[in-house]
């Protein structure tokens, strides 16, 4: 069965990498998969992400050279669900962030991307400010700045 959203997550650093992966591993199973892209990995990224025995993790050793958007580009090709949401492999999402996203463009055929707000947090996760909404090309309110799914 195919995933309903792929993440394509790019990663360099072990240190960042659980958080993206630990949303994963929370969401529901039917409908997420993480396509994590080691982009020139030194660490043990490789063994923490494999730690997690997670068949919708599926980890690509990235492309020579590396760089940010080779790795994207390779994450965004193997990616196997119709959206795909960009994560950040130090990005925490809240629960039910790409679910909510899921909804919106499943009621709403007309748009092509959706996004939101954000918690800024430090490396010890607390809170230190937010991402300000953005205002929409019409004018209008209800746009919001944030990873897009």
């Amino acid at each position: 069965m195919l995933p309903e959203v792929s993440c394509s997550c790019p990663s360099t650093m072990e240190s960042v990498t659980s958080s993206s992966s630990r949303e994963c591993a929370a969401a529901d199973p039917e409908v997420l998969e993480l396509v994590a892209v080691l982009d020139r990995c030194t660490d043990a990224t490789r063994n923490i992400l494999e730690r997690f025995g997670d068949s919708r993790i599926r980890l690509l050793d990235g492309p020579q050279p590396g760089g940010l958007v080779r790795s994207l580009n390779l994450g965004l090709a193997q990616c196997r669900a119709p959206l795909v949401a960009r994560l950040d492999a130090d990005d925490v999402c809240e629960p039910e962030r790409l679910a909510m996203q899921k909804q919106v463009l499943d009621a709403r055929a007309v748009l092509v991307a959706v996004g939101s707000g954000a918690i800024l947090i430090d490396a010890d996760s607390r809170v230190i400010g937010a991402a300000p909404w953005c205002v929409a090309p019409d004018g209008s309110g209800g746009g919001s700045s944030g990873g897009a799914l």
